[in-house]
C-alpha cells in the first residue's frame, strides 16, 4: 500500500503519561514545547489515568470546520460535484461530536478521519523525544502517480503562497514541482 501526502485539521492530541515519566519530561514542559508548534488555544486539555488529550474544541468544528474545509476543496481545484453530497450531509448535523462520527464514516479521499501517530516532539536535547498522535479530518490528499500527473496538489501550495504573500508581486510567480 502507498502513503499519500494529506492536507487535514488536527481535532485531537494524544500523547502517554507513560512516556513523559521515561523521559524525564514533565507535562508542562511537554506543552510548552508542543505550543511553539501548535496553537494550543484552539484545544481543551484533559487526561485520564493514562493519557493526556488535546480536544479541538466544539464551537470550532460546529461553526468553522464545514465552510473552511468547503472553501479548502474549491482552492485545492476539487471538483465540485466530488465534494458537494459530503459538505451537504455534514451541515444537517448540529454537534461537534455528530460532525466527527459522519467524518469517521470515511467518504473516500476527502473529509476523512486518519490518524497520524509519527510525531515526535524533541524537548532539550535530543536524546528527549515525545512521541504523540494526531486525530485529523483529512480535507484532501493525493498518492505520488496521482500528484505527479495532474498536480492538484501543487497547485494548492503555490495559491496559498501567493495569497500569504501578497505584499510581493513576485510571489504570483511561485511553481511547486517535483525535480529529479
Amino acid at each position: 500500500m502507498g502513503q499519500y501526502l494529506y492536507t487535514g485539521i488536527c481535532y485531537g492530541i494524544i500523547y502517554d503519561k507513560e512516556n513523559l515519566e521515561k523521559a524525564n519530561v514533565s507535562n508542562e514542559d511537554f506543552i510548552e514545547a508542543l505550543s511553539r508548534e501548535i496553537d494550543l488555544s484552539l484545544y481543551i486539555h484533559t487526561e485520564n489515568e493514562d493519557y493526556y488529550y488535546f480536544s479541538l474544541k466544539n464551537e470550532l468544528i460546529e461553526n468553522e470546520l464545514i465552510d473552511f474545509s468547503e472553501k479548502q476543496l474549491n482552492m485545492y481545484g476539487e471538483q465540485e460535484h466530488y465534494y458537494r453530497e459530503i459538505v451537504d450531509d455534514l451541515r444537517k448535523l448540529k454537534s461537534a461530536n455528530e460532525i466527527i462520527e459522519k467524518v469517521k464514516e470515511n467518504y473516500g479521499a476527502n473529509l476523512r478521519y486518519d490518524s497520524d501517530p509519527f510525531n515526535y516532539l524533541y524537548i532539550g536535547d535530543f536524546q528527549k523525544s515525545i512521541r504523540y498522535t494526531k486525530n485529523m479530518i483529512g480535507l484532501f490528499g493525493e498518492g505520488k502517480i496521482i500528484m505527479e500527473e495532474y498536480n492538484q496538489i501543487f497547485r494548492y501550495f503555490e495559491k496559498n503562497i501567493i495569497k500569504n504573500n501578497t505584499e510581493y508581486q513576485i510571489a504570483k510567480a511561485t511553481s511547486v514541482y517535483i525535480m529529479g
